[in-house]
């Protein structure tokens, strides 16, 4: 799982989720990709937010890079809901 990384927002949040293992990815490092890739990859992009016993939404983008300018694309399934239950330590995922 690819995140873009954002300070204080990603900082702290752990590289392994139960099966998943996360990739958190500054500007550099996703053009790094894309040129690596030379295609479109789907990247995970957290945003702040305020819940209370609501599921956090998490946008995807698709990543591309043209004309040495990084492209962030919101993808036709964007938008993904992440619970994380702290006292089981499991993460839930489900897709609006």
């Amino acid at each position: 799982m690819q995140v873009e990384k954002d300070r204080g927002i990603t900082d702290d949040l752990p590289d392994q989720l139960g099966d998943y293992h996360v990739e958190y990815m500054d500007t550099r490092q996703l053009i790094a990709r894309c040129k690596k890739l030379r295609k479109e990859f789907s990247v995970l992009k957290i945003q702040p937010a305020k819940t209370k016993g609501a599921p956090l939404k998490v946008l995807v983008y698709w990543v591309s890079h043209k004309k040495d300018k990084l492209n962030l694309g919101l993808s036709d399934w964007s938008e993904v809901g992440i619970r994380y239950d702290c006292a089981k330590a499991e993460l839930h995922r489900f897709q609006r």
